[in-house]
């Protein structure tokens, strides 16, 4: 996690908040708790370079769309909110995504 937040804070130049890490229950597959975490940006970048260069991070750390598929996660960087467009939806309902998009907007 200390990785990507490097890389994303090198991308972004520095100007991403981050929220908390909180360790969560896997939701559907059978894997050991996972570490999430949140940052918010403001960007004037497109969303599909934004997409690439996330892609780009999670290949860097080793991990891939096939371990994903196959319930192995290292890292996964996905977009849930871009401008006021919500992604992910299905993310959305989970308690701890709620709880670090609330103290996110906070800071």
């Amino acid at each position: 996690m200390r990785k990507a937040i490097d890389l994303l804070q090198g991308y972004f130049h520095g100007k991403m908040v981050f929220s908390r890490m909180m360790w969560t229950d896997p939701i559907g597959v059978e894997s050991d708790k996972f570490l999430n975490c949140l940052a918010m940006v403001n960007t004037p970048l497109p969303l599909d370079t934004i997409a690439h260069f996330l892609d780009d991070i999670e290949a860097s750390l080793h991990s891939t769309k096939e371990e994903h598929r196959q319930s192995i996660v290292k890292i996964d960087i996905d977009i849930i909110k871009y401008g006021h467009d919500r992604h992910h939806e299905k993310d959305w309902s989970r308690p701890y995504i709620n709880t670090l998009y609330q103290e996110l907007l906070c800071l």
